[in-house]
């Protein structure tokens, strides 16, 4: 009788080429779900009880920063290039017009995608982790509609870096009334989307 290495299981390592395609859901049993694009943009936005694939919301996108004292050594979006042929939609919502990573390797392992980004201008190395809230047995918080983002960044220098993470998300309700409010309770701080 064979055992399955749980830890090697299902796991995929896509490099290249091979991102082209990709669209990692993450987000709350059956809450909807944001993808994740095989070079880290946030597409497919199916937040509305409706299918939205192909879907963006403005210029939603995390990013990182490399400091030194007072002194800016580089600030990146956290996507890469794009593979050739594009695959669906390219536009300027993409952020491949700032300066960004030249490549990653995405590891697939559901329910949770790991992207290391990669570029020698870059003064660290930069992992993001994406997960879904989901808890064994535990329906009601697994179904949060949430996606979870862990950014890991690790100084390879050897001079001290300050290195800062940012999130950058429009907010995603339909409406021309749309109101954004800082929150702030039990230890959490965020900004709450709503609508009038």
């Amino acid at each position: 009788m064979s055992t399955i290495k749980t830890d090697t299981y299902n796991t995929f390592t896509y490099k290249k080429d091979r991102q082209r395609a990709i669209s990692f859901p993450v987000g709350g049993l059956g809450s909807g779900s944001i993808g994740i694009a095989g070079n880290g943009c946030l597409i497919d936005w199916q937040v509305y009880n409706r299918p939205a694939m192909g879907t963006r919301n403005g210029y939603s996108h995390f990013a990182v920063k490399a400091q030194a004292g007072d002194e800016l050594l580089d600030a990146r979006v956290l996507v890469s290039d794009l593979a050739k042929p594009y695959l669906g939609q390219v536009d300027e919502r993409t952020m491949l017009g700032m300066p960004h990573f030249r490549e990653l390797v995405f590891e697939g392992k559901y329910p949770m995608a790991e992207l290391s980004f990669l570029d020698e201008r870059f003064p660290g190395r930069v992992t993001v982790r994406y997960y879904n809230p989901f808890i064994p047995l535990n329906d009601r918080d697994s179904s949060i509609p949430a996606l979870f983002a862990d950014i890991l960044v690790e100084n390879t220098t050897d001079r001290p870096i300050t290195y800062t993470t940012a999130g950058i998300i429009t907010n995603p309700c339909q409406s021309s009334f749309t109101r954004n409010r800082f929150r702030e309770g039990n230890g959490i701080r965020g900004i709450h989307f709503t609508t009038e």
